[in-house]
């Protein structure tokens, strides 16, 4: 019978199943198998280290290379190598006779990984394993790998040279000098998520940004399109670089900076006619609110204030309702986080150019003391009613009190917690089924159990810091 059943039937049975249920469908005949097989091996994780100790790693990683050659299906790959505290001689020196059983095995798969798209590899230790560039320099020619997350808990420099078509590259660690030569040798690299650590305390190691196009050669230019800076290593950006830098972000789109920027850039992304579609921040200036007025199409804001307002942040604030509106039919994210009291928690006028953003689907804002306390036209009685009725594809609301003295957020997130459960909360529309809501009082949700029937349940989950009766 189950001959009969056409393979497309087949494919979306195993595509709509659970991780769970498709490893279960791979044992009950060879067409079920065969069909289950590539959902079940597109993403995979090998800890060597682990597999030391396990009697089942043998088989599996003889069968990643032969019989079915389950390596061919692996599209993303989660990577932990044993760690081995000495210096790794060149990978031409190596001899099979020197590695582990399971090192080889796992060596002999990696070229039949054809499939593969994106590897993520973690490492610690003062160095890494003694065949470290050899597997790099297996993974480097696979045809269509594209994506690279390092994650370096280690101080060694990881071999990058080998890969020639990366188009993301996600590293997290300690100061590389292999990381700007890797960016150097992929001048049409898409996207660069750098969070780079200083291995000491010598402020001498921190650079700037535009180090991170030091090695491409001259007259060439990164065609990155997203941007995401952190960490001590790349802390700096100086007014003179600016020009140079600019003409390497030409097509970026998405910018996250953890650092503060000379207003300068912002001037120089407006006259280039460069927009930004996502924009991560910390510290607001009047140039950066201004750029963001002068274009439409922003989609993502993130703006996290962390000096305390003061009379200039009155004039800047006043623009960011006018920015939030201008951006109204596009805008799907807004992020503002103050960490202080004042201009930029949220008041009416916000919440007016916030109402026009009917598309918003995740919206976190900061409210002080004295506006939870207002009675009549409360501001958080305004959002609260607005999430139902405004924002038809909002599922995500965070409402966080911005730090003040430990008993005055106690009691301005319990007014909220009040304010939340007097609500009347109405059937959520029908273009989402779900609404999750959350302070520092508790997190809570709105959910669809039988549409059919029009039931919803709203729940208070997870009780938070100051939901806990124990604190």
């Amino acid at each position: 019978m189950l001959l009969s059943v056409p393979n497309e039937i087949l494919n979306r049975v195993a595509l709509e199943a659970d991780s769970q249920t498709r490893r279960h469908l791979r044992s009950t005949c060879q067409l079920l198998r065969d069909v289950a097989t590539p959902l079940v091996f597109e993403s995979v994780n090998i800890d060597l280290s682990s597999m030391l100790h396990s009697s089942s790693a043998p088989i599996f990683l003889k069968s990643l290379n032969s019989g079915p050659k389950l390596a061919q299906h692996i599209i993303r790959l989660s990577l932990y190598l044993p760690t081995k505290f000495r210096l790794h001689p060149s990978w031409f020196a190596l001899r099979e006779s020197t590695l582990h059983s399971l090192d080889v095995l796992f060596l002999h798969a990696i070229p039949s990984m054809v499939s593969l798209k994106s590897l993520c590899w973690r490492s610690s230790g003062e160095s890494g394993p003694n065949y470290a560039e050899l597997v790099f320099e297996l993974f480097g020619n696979l045809p269509l790998l594209s994506s690279l997350q390092i994650y370096n808990d280690g101080h060694w420099d990881i071999p990058l040279s080998p890969f020639r078509h990366i188009r993301h590259i996600s590293y997290r660690g300690q100061r590389s000098s292999e990381l700007i030569t890797f960016l150097g040798y992929n001048p049409d690299i898409e996207s660069i998520d750098a969070h780079v650590w200083c291995s000491g305390p010598d402020v001498d190691e921190r650079g700037s940004i535009s180090l991170l196009f030091s090695s491409l050669p001259t007259g060439t230019y990164s065609t990155v399109k997203t941007l995401s800076i952190g960490g001590e290593m790349f802390s700096e950006l100086y007014a003179c670089e600016i020009p140079k830098l600019i003409s390497h972000l030409r097509h970026l789109e998405s910018l996250t900076m953890h650092i503060t920027i000379p207003d300068v850039f912002w001037d120089g992304l407006q006259e280039h006619g460069i927009c930004l579609v996502s924009l991560t921040y910390y510290d607001p200036s009047l140039a950066l609110l201004s750029y963001l007025s002068s274009y439409t199409g922003l989609r993502e804001l993130s703006l996290n204030m962390l000096s305390a307002s003061i009379d200039g942040n009155l004039h800047i604030s006043s623009l960011l309702p006018t920015v939030i509106t201008s951006n109204s039919s596009s805008l799907t994210t807004v992020h503002i986080e103050p960490h202080h009291g004042g201009a930029w928690c949220l008041d009416h006028p916000m919440l007016d150019a916030l109402v026009l953003c009917r598309g918003l689907k995740s919206l976190h804002v900061c409210a002080d003391e004295t506006r939870v306390r207002v009675e009549e036209n409360n501001v958080i009685d305004r959002i609260l009613q607005a999430s139902m009725t405004s924002w038809p594809n909002l599922w995500d609301l965070q409402i966080r009190v911005v730090p003040l003295a430990d008993e005055a957020v106690k009691m301005a997130t319990s007014q909220i917690h009040r304010r939340i459960l007097a609500l009347r909360f109405a059937p959520l529309p029908p273009e989402r089924s779900r609404l999750q809501i959350s302070t520092e009082f508790a997190a809570y949700a709105v959910k669809i159990h039988d549409r059919k029937n029009n039931i919803y349940a709203f729940e208070m989950q997870d009780l938070d810091y100051h939901g806990d009766k124990e604190s």
